[in-house]
């Protein structure tokens, strides 16, 4: 999945301006990516995540940070657009399925939009545990993960705004250590 994103990326171009994301993974974590083609024309990209934070400390709480961003590409208009979330409470994560919707503004547009997002991972999982250090880059950004933890990850079925998604994949586990790192530029 993530080997396709140049594609998206290059022909998106996304914004010029630089961000960066850093999430500290300790606890429950889920992570979801997901392509949608259905329609001849435009393409369409999904990634979400969801880390839940033990704090340390008397009367500690947990915080649950996340995120999202959906991007599209109209290959027969030349017409794309990027957007981040800004409201996730709509969002439902468990061990193999993301479902529900967020409300995502478009960077280019400024429009506010909700997206629907159904996704279940199949039985062809794999479960590992251990130090991992993977980075993802693309034409408009990066992602880094390392962490010191137990996960379970696997290819999914679903949909994105009601249309069917390929190149699912689905990540979820228990970290006791480590960073998420996402830039975009």
């Amino acid at each position: 999945m993530i080997r396709a994103l140049p594609l998206l990326f290059l022909a998106l171009g996304l914004p010029a301006q630089a961000a960066a994301t850093n999430t500290q993974l300790k606890g429950d974590y889920f992570t979801a990516t997901a392509w949608q083609a259905d329609d001849p024309c435009v393409s369409t990209w999904v990634y979400i995540w969801s880390v839940t934070t033990a704090t340390k400390g008397k009367g500690g709480s947990s915080v649950v940070e996340q995120g999202a961003w959906y991007s599209s590409y109209d290959t027969c208009t030349g017409a794309s657009e990027f957007y981040q979330g800004t409201d996730l409470s709509g969002l439902r994560f468990t061990k193999g399925a993301a479902s529900g919707s967020f409300v995502a503004e478009g960077y280019y547009s400024g429009a506010t939009r909700t997206f629907s997002v159904d996704l279940t991972v199949g039985s062809d999982t794999t479960t590992s545990k251990g130090i991992s250090n993977n980075r993802s880059r693309w034409s408009g950004g990066s992602m880094v993960i390392r962490s010191n933890s137990s996960y379970t990850s696997g290819s999914g079925t679903g949909t994105l705004d009601g249309l069917s998604a390929t190149g699912a994949t689905l990540s979820w586990g228990t970290s006791t250590s480590g960073t998420l790192t996402i830039e975009t530029y």
